[in-house]
């Protein structure tokens, strides 16, 4: 071997082992950190694993298939046969995916996987805010290893999609209310973007929406009462 290759084969195993070496360090450094973003990943493996099988859609999958297969734009906004129902948003978005792809068993999930993977990375987001990482870690291990949630992740049903909108409406609106550095308009103008996609595209988002919108002003007038009640009101009562 050329003395030039040899080094540079050498250099190159040198830094190879330097970063797997820093790696191990961060690991036993902060084992609940690498033990959340190992679950996170779990996650995201298995669904693509369940996704690149491409099992053949099974009843109520079908159903839904051909109503999309058989029907233009159009006709998706009736009632759809076999007795099936899903938002019109959630049905275009498929449609629209298995005519780019013209795959039955894998066109027709490309959606279904994107927000299931983006429900996996929100609910990751959220615990990482909300609890000690100890505590993030376990539950995102839970979320990403649920046997439910993964196969709505990969399956022509709207129940990924409901996930989905429902983890970014409760984390926009948690953003709102935490908000510490301007940037609640930011927040309200993605809010009500996200509302308006996820009303065409999930069913329950709607009464996400109205729960978010009660408690927020819930938390504005408690705010008002706190600010105008009288000094006195907050003095202990005494016996006279």
């Amino acid at each position: 071997m050329p003395t030039g290759a040899y080094q540079a084969e050498t250099e190159n195993s040198g830094i190879l082992q330097g970063r797997i070496s820093s790696l191990w360090h961060q690991v036993k450094s902060n084992p609940a950190a690498s033990f959340f973003w190992a679950s996170l990943m779990l996650g995201i493996i298995l669904r693509l694993y369940v996704f690149a099988g491409g099992r053949m859609l099974w009843l109520d999958e079908s159903m839904i298939a051909l109503n999309l297969m058989t029907r233009s734009g159009d006709e998706l906004r009736e009632p759809l046969n076999f007795l099936q129902m899903a938002p019109i948003g959630w049905l275009y978005a498929n449609k629209f995916m298995y005519e780019l792809t013209g795959s039955v068993n894998f066109g027709f999930r490309i959606t279904s996987l994107i927000t299931g993977l983006g429900a996996l990375g929100l609910f990751a987001w959220f615990c990482q805010r909300l609890f000690s990482m100890p505590i993030a870690a376990c539950m995102t291990l839970a979320f990403a290893v649920s046997g439910l949630l993964v196969r709505y992740s990969v399956e022509l049903k709207p129940y990924g999609s409901d996930a989905f909108f429902t983890l970014a409406v409760l984390g926009l609106a948690w953003l709102i209310t935490e908000d510490r550095h301007g940037r609640s308009k930011l927040y309200i103008g993605l809010l009500a973007l996200t509302g308006l996609v996820g009303v065409v595209s999930s069913f329950p988002i709607v009464y996400v929406l109205g729960g978010c919108g009660v408690a927020q002003q819930y938390s504005i007038s408690s705010s008002m009462a706190a600010v105008w009640m009288p000094d006195c009101w907050h003095l202990p009562l005494s016996s006279g």
